[in-house]
Order: structure tokens, then sequence, then C-alpha cells
């Protein structure tokens, strides 16, 4: 049942405001901290007091929860910010036989609440109801769901999404309405669920969420991020006794460090001594002793949350043996982190060598905001208005930075970037100035890096940029035919439907060189791409980039370039069916549409990508395309697509692939492709693949059948190559299917949102990259994505790009989504992003090379090798906990490259 991702996410988007962007959030983007690296997810707790008896039935039950002061007082909005306007409280509770969730469903709109579907195991679940979850293992997989609606139809199901015949069980629901709210009580009886009792103090993985349609609302009690089956990211539920008290709380917003409001229910029979804490990212930062008293009392608190940046706070209450009473559901927050921000400016103003007077003031205005950054902690308002005074203060620090670097006196100075940061135009350029650009690679390899030509002081006007030849040891030379160089344009987003801190302008396409302008104030990266030669020599390469404005004096920074000591295969042994659309290359291009076709087939082949569509019909690259393809070591592609269970159509393929057969056979192509069908198919359609598939396996039993599925029991035997979407995969399931044969390839489209990386324009660069350390790491073989030219929001724009704007939403209202490269005057042009997937799977070669040195090293210590190619936690610790930081990723790769050295220097190569 995926209802969050479908139905809720059209709902939402329209209610979600524009944020208004600071600088202090952008730096805090750029900088490289991961959304996931930072969210320590810490879940909810609440527990569920015992009645003193088991209740009689429903009614009885019902008369006495709606009597208790309620567990849980706000559920917060599913993937928007704070809490729904129609709010929802909950009471919980359990006997000898049942646990019961209590629901209050307040709701301004009673006249527009709609059931439309009112059987049993229906799309219960559309219609106004509420949930729950429970992971009674607390295994994170193994779950029971149940969903009422607002006439008491129920839905009930296990981990299985969408198939009510998992489980169905023995429960029940006690609906009221009144004139502004409707409350429903659920009944789950233990011996429904294969349970006993459980013992006080048992802990069960659970989620409470509610559907509300008049207000087009989705809530959850813990903070989910996909959709509402993510039991990773559930809340835990306590089993108490009949003296537990009952304790909820409501934190204020906090959008600055410092104390901010706290207010407790406290419900107990006794006085009870409390210690009351404040949590960043799930430690105690500080927290307040309290003296509850006996009966049910509200406490106003007020807690220090010193914290700066991107953080999840939450507030949790102990008693004095330590035991967690209650922990709130842990919320974003990004609060600007003015004062790190403020000392990191006066650190770079210091170092200026400069007696200018400007410089001093610099210091004195730095000073005197430092001040008010203090005073203005636990004052939302006051830090706020911070922000702008900060932002001005960044630019005079960094321009006066550049004016000090600029010691010639030329108005614009020269600086570098590596490839795994996006530089934001409407932000000063803050990177290096004036130190060589560096470059590792090994043989046969890409790498790149960005010149920044920083515009601090004047306008610029027909700037040329120019590579000279990389010079290594012995006068070895990489010849400037190796190095490309490309300007760095920018595409304006517009608000998507997932969450992002900035909304603007984001470089990602690479244009061709022609003298172009930069305009006083603002900086423009030109991106250096070089190919290292097959027979390059080890060692560092020297050169130099040279600018030469038509305006003003020339400059040029330095370039050095390592080579690693080994090289990389011309095959690439990750598999890819990135799926290029031959029909958007005809309708952008017209009568060039083939040859352009062609030149996209090159450009994806030269960044080690097969460019097969996997929705054709017929094999993709064809008979013509092929060949070419092949030259250029295409390791997969698709012989044809299937939908559903058509005789007409299946003999059709099979015509098709008795035609193509031989001339693949003779040229050893044929064991490259497999037959791509039933897109993200769902367990209504399994008996259609099952009789299509099993058609095709008992004609060509050789041709793997791929389909975007997770690997399950039903279709085993029918599914050869397993892609699930990275969200959904199970390493433990994977593992299974392929020591049985069968390949796990998985794929991201539209979805999922961050945590999990993504190829969004307007996600960090190291997503792109990354994905693919992931996908070793997980001993995944192969990668899918739907589309790299979805082009067709912008053929229908006024003004054919680039004379005219870009519309960055390619696909509904996700930036980038199934667009990797963009559709040049003269050809298709790269992105970062497609640069950032090249430099992703070669680093995949750097690990398969290693596994393989590693394989043949007998008798050698291979311990470190082996650490290594596990993934470094620090780059990746999970498929949401990972880093974003360049030099962290960068180190790690060089840790790759000196163990493979290593291991070829011993005579493994």
């Amino acid at each position: 049942m995926a209802y969050p991702s479908q139905v809720g996410a059209r709902i939402i988007r329209g209610r979600v405001l524009r944020r208004i962007i600071t600088l202090a959030a952008v730096f805090s983007f750029l900088a490289g901290a991961a959304l996931a690296e930072q969210e320590v997810f810490t879940p909810p707790v609440a527990v569920v007091p015992k009645l003193s008896a088991r209740a009689a039935d429903i009614g009885s039950a019902a008369a006495l929860l709606w009597r208790m002061p309620a567990a849980i007082v706000g559920i917060h909005s599913f993937r928007a910010p704070g809490f729904p306007s129609q709010a929802t409280e909950i009471r919980l509770a359990y006997d000898d036989a049942n646990l019961y969730a209590a629901f209050t469903c307040h709701e301004d709109r009673m006249d527009q609440l709609k059931a439309e579907y009112p059987r049993r195991d229906d799309k219960v679940w559309r219609d106004d109801s509420v949930s729950v979850f429970l992971d009674t293992k607390r295994d994170r997989k193994h779950h029971f769901q149940l969903c009422a609606s607002v006439v008491g139809a129920k839905y009930d199901g296990t981990e299985v999404i969408d198939n009510p015949d998992s489980w169905n069980g023995d429960w029940e629901v006690k609906i009221e309405k009144q004139a502004k709210q409707w409350r429903i009580l659920i009944a789950i009886p233990f011996a429904s669920l294969g349970l006993g009792t459980p013992k006080p103090g048992t802990v069960w993985g659970a989620d409470f969420c509610r559907h509300e349609l008049p207000h087009g609302e989705l809530s959850s009690w813990s903070p989910v991020r996909t959709s509402f089956h993510e039991p990773d990211r559930w809340g835990e539920i306590v089993f108490g006794t009949t003296r537990s008290p009952i304790i909820s709380a409501t934190v204020a917003d906090i959008a600055s460090p410092g104390k901010h409001p706290v207010t407790l229910r406290v419900s107990d029979t006794k006085p009870n001594r409390l210690i009351v804490q404040a949590l960043c990212d799930g430690r105690e930062v500080s927290s307040q002793r309290l003296t509850a008293r006996a009966g049910s009392h509200r406490y106003d608190l007020r807690l220090d949350f010193p914290c700066q940046g991107r953080h999840l706070l939450s507030a949790a209450v102990r008693d004095l043996r330590g035991t967690l009473l209650l922990r709130t559901p842990p919320v974003v927050c990004r609060i600007p982190d003015h004062l790190a921000r403020l000392n990191r400016l006066r650190a770079i103003a210091d170092a200026q060598k400069s007696s200018a007077s400007d410089k001093n003031a610099l210091i004195k205005d730095i000073d005197a905001a430092r001040k008010a950054a203090a005073a203005a902690q636990g004052n939302n308002a006051a830090w706020a208005a911070l922000t702008g005074k900060v932002d001005e203060l960044e630019r005079r620090t960094l321009r006066l930075r550049a004016r000090c670097a600029d010691v010639s006196g030329r108005g614009y100075v020269l600086g570098w970037e590596t490839p795994l940061r996006k530089l934001l135009r409407e932000l000063p350029f803050d990177g290096p100035l004036g130190t060589p650009a560096r470059i590792e690679l090994a043989r046969n390899e890409y790498e790149g890096a960005q010149i920044v030509i920083d515009a601090y002081d004047r306008d610029l006007k027909g700037v040329t940029v120019a590579v000279s030849d990389l010079v290594g040891p012995d006068g070895a030379a990489i010849p400037v035919q190796s190095v490309t160089l490309n300007r760095v344009d920018w595409v304006e987003t517009r608000k998507p439907r997932y969450e992002v801190d900035y909304v603007g302008w984001y470089p990602d396409p690479l244009m061709e060189m022609s003298p172009f302008d930069v305009a006083r104030g603002r900086f423009q990266p030109v991106w250096v791409t070089v190919r290292c030669p097959k027979d390059a020599a080890a060692g560092l390469y020297r050169g130099t980039v040279t600018v030469k404005p038509a305006n003003a004096p020339a400059a040029s920074l330095p370039i050095e370039v390592k080579v690693w000591d080994f090289a990389l295969s011309d095959e690439t042994h990750l598999k890819t069916a990135l799926a290029l659309h031959e029909w958007q290359v005809g309708a952008w291009y017209g009568k060039n549409g083939r040859e352009m076709t062609r030149a996209c087939m090159a450009l994806l082949l030269a960044h080690r990508i097969s460019p097969s569509n996997i929705y054709s019909g017929t094999p993709m690259p064809d008979r013509g395309d092929l060949p070419f393809c092949m030259e250029r070591r295409m390791n997969a592609f698709n012989l044809g697509y299937i939908g559903s269970y058509d005789k007409g159509r299946l003999e059709e393929l099979d015509r098709t692939l008795q035609e193509y057969k031989p001339f693949l056979q003779e040229r050893g192509w044929w064991s490259k492709g497999y037959i791509y069908g039933f897109d993200e198919v769902k367990p209504d359609r399994y008996a259609d693949l099952k009789a299509a598939y099993g058609w095709i396996h008992e004609r060509y039993p050789d041709v793997p059948r791929m389909c975007t599925v997770v690997p399950n029991n039903d279709l085993k035997g029918y599914v050869d190559i397993w892609c699930p979407l990275t969200a959904n995969f199970v390493e433990e399931d994977a593992a299974r299917y392929v020591k049985d044969g069968d390949q796990v390839w998985w794929y991201v489209c539209c979805v999922p949102a961050h945590p999990y990386a993504n190829w969004f324009v307007d996600y960090p660069a190291a997503d792109a990259r990354l994905l693919f350390w992931m996908t070793w790491k997980y001993r995944v073989t192969g990668f899918l994505y739907y589309a790299v030219n979805n082009w067709e929001s912008n053929r229908k724009q006024p003004k054919r790009w680039p004379e005219g704007p870009w519309n960055a939403f390619t696909f509904d209202d996700y930036n980038g989504d199934g667009q990797l490269i963009y559709p040049g005057p003269n050809g298709p042009l790269s992105s970062i992003r497609l640069e950032c997937i090249r430099d992703g799977i070669e680093d995949y070669e750097y690990f398969y090379l290693l596994s393989q040195l590693t394989k043949r090293a007998k008798g050698k210590d291979v311990t470190q090798a082996r650490k290594l190619l596990a993934v470094d936690s620090r780059v990746v610790k999970s498929l949401t906990d990972y880093t974003a930081d360049p030099h962290v990723i960068l180190s790690a790769r060089r840790e790759l490259a000196a163990a493979i050295e290593r291991l070829c220097q011993a005579g493994l190569d």
C-alpha cells in the first residue's frame, strides 16, 4: 500500500510553502553536511499503561480510554514542516487480551469526510482513515498494518504492500462522530497477532498515522520519509503496568540556539520525580528536574537547545532510575549557524595581510555581530533578524580575501574546487584561491576539477580559457588533447515536492567553450576533465590553466595531476540500464535526430553507461547501432519490453528475437541481452507476469528476465534480474537470491528522496557519485534509471534552450528527474550529475580491481584491502547515512588507490 507516495504526494505538494532561503542554509548545504549524516534518528517512545481489569467489550474499553489523558498529543505532517491543520490525539492502553489505540481526529469540515471504499480489504487507506503499524518482533521488517476508515471499513495486512491476503486479523473498531471531530477506537487482540499478553517492559515498534481528505493532509506520529511503510523510522511503544504514568509533551518551534518552551502533561496516581531532557540528534544537551504532583497537571518548562545547523531535536522524560517514560518525535530544525559563520569570518579576516581601513572596519563589524548573536540566543525573531547582517559580512569578508589574493590588481582572481561541490551562483566563492588545482586518477580514467574565475571587482568581457600540456616524470606528458574544458551553466529550480534547503539557481549543464562574460561581483566555474592515457607514466604532472579576458590582463592557475600506478580496464564491470529515449532526441533535433541519437550514445558510453531503452519493444540499440556501442564496451542491453500477457505481443517478440539471435550470437553479444517488463509490477499483476515470463523462458531459457520488483517468493523462478528501488532493498533477501543464481540490480527514479541518495539537480553532487559506492557495498551488480533525456517539458517552451530558460521540472515537480544530459545546439551536453555518475562508476571499478587483486594475493597480508572493500563507514554507513564531504570521499578513494598500487607492485596485476 503506497498511499503516502502516490495519493499523499499529490495532495501535499500544493500545501508546502516556499521557504525563505538564507545564505546560512545554503552554506550548510555546500559544506557537504549530508542530510543523512546529520540525521541521527532517535525514535519517539510512548508508554502503554495497563488497564486495571480486562474490558468486557469494545464499548466498555471505549468508555475507559476516552476518560484517559492522551499519550500522543499531536502527530506531524508527512513530508511537510510542522503539524497539520487538523490535529490528532492518540490514547493507548492494553489489558490481558487486547491492545487499544484510540484516535481523536479533529476536523473542521466534517461534512466533507470521504468514505468511498466500504468493503473489507478494499483501498480503505484512500478514505478518511487512520492506521496502526506494529513491528512486534522489532526486526524492522516483519510487521502488521491495520487501517480503519471513518465508516469503520477495515484493511489489514503484513509487510507485503497492498496485499490484503497477506494477513486477516480479528480486530474491532468503534466510531463516534461529533460536531468538530470523529473518534475511533481500534481493539487489537494479541491472539490475532499470534502472541500472548506482553510482559511489562516489552517494546514493539509502532506508528500511528492519519489520512485526512478535506484538507488533503497526511500525518504520522513518527517522522517517516518515503512512505508509512518504513519500519526503521517508526517509534516504540513500551508496555507498562497499571501504575505507569501517562505523559505527553509538546516542544515549541526552535529556530535559534538557547532556551525554548517545553510543555509537559503528567497524569499519575502519586508524586513522581522526573528528569526532562533536551535532545539533539538523540544526545542529551541539557536537562531539568521536575517533581510532578499526583493527579493530572501541566508543567511549562524551558530547556536549553544549544544547537546550530541542521539537527533532529526532541525531548525525553525519565524517572530517577533512568527509565525512559517518553520521547517526543524528532523534528528537523535548521538553525542558522550565525556564531559558527561569524567565527569563521573573523578567522578569514584576521588571516588577510592588509593594513587597509576596510579590514579593521570589517573586524569591528564582525565582533559586533558576534555580540548580537550571543545576546539573541533563545529568541527566534532576533536570531532570524541577524541573517541579513551575517550574509553581508560574508560577502565583505570574501571580497577582502579576493582583493588580498589579487596582488597584480587585475580585478579578478582564480580559484578551484573539487567536482564534488556545487557552486551556487547567488553566493560568493569561498574555495581555495591561487593554489594549484589538484586531480588524482588512474590510467584510463577520467577525473575533473572546477577552475573558478572570481570577478570580485570588475566586469570581465570576452573571456577565453586554455590549458597547457601536463608535463610529468622525465618529460612524459598528458597532451592537451586529453583535457576538456566546459563552461558551467546554471538552471533555475522551483520548489519540488521533496524537501530541499535551497530553491534557485543550481549549476548543472556543461556548455561548449566559447568567449563569455563575468559580471562584477560574480564568479564563473570552468569544468576541467582530464582523461589519462593508458600508457601514461605514474607520477605528478603539472600544467597551467590560463584565463584571458578581452578587457583585463591574463592570469594563470597551476594544475597538478597525480597519476596512480595502475590502469582501469576498458571493460565496465557494473551493468547499467539508463534509458535513452530515441523519440525524445528525434523530437528535439528533427531531421538530425538519427545523428544526435548516435551522439547521445557516444556520450553515455564515454561515461561507462550502456545506452539502452528499457521500454523499447525491439532491441535497443538496434542492429545498426549495436556494433558502434559494442566497440565502446557496452555490457548490457534490452532485447524488448513486455508489459502484459498478450499472445500477439509475445509472438511479435519471438519473431524479433529469432531474427536477431544469429546476428548476436555470432558476435558474442547474445549473452549481454535481457528482457525487461512489467515496470514496477504490483501483486495484482503477478499472474500476468508469470504467464508472460514463463512463455519467454520456455523459448529462450538463456535470456534473463528483469523486473523492477523486490525479490519475493511469489515470482521466484520467473524473474532472473530483480531490480528493487534502493529504498526497498533488503540486503539479506538480495544475498539469498544471488546465492540461488539470480542477479540483483537496483534503481532510483522520482523517489526515494533524502535521506536516500538520488540524482535531482538540487541534491548534493556527492549523491550521484556515492550511489555507486553503495552499489559496491551491498553487492548490487546493476543500476537502472528510467530516462536520461526527459526533454519533453522543455521542448514545448516558447524559446528553445539555451536561448530560453531551462524548465528544471523535467518530470512533474521534480528538478532534473529522468534527465542527465542536455540538448545543446550542436549536440548533447553533459551535466555535473553525469560527470559525478561516471566518477562513481569508475570508483566502482577501483573496488572491483582491488577485489580481484585481493583474491590473487595468496600468502600476502590483505587485511587492509578487505577493510577497504567493505567501504569506509565514514563515507557510506548505510543507504541513509553517508557523507557529502568531498575531502572525506576523496581521501577514502586515495586509500583505495594506494592499496591497489601496493598489490600491483607485489606482482599481482
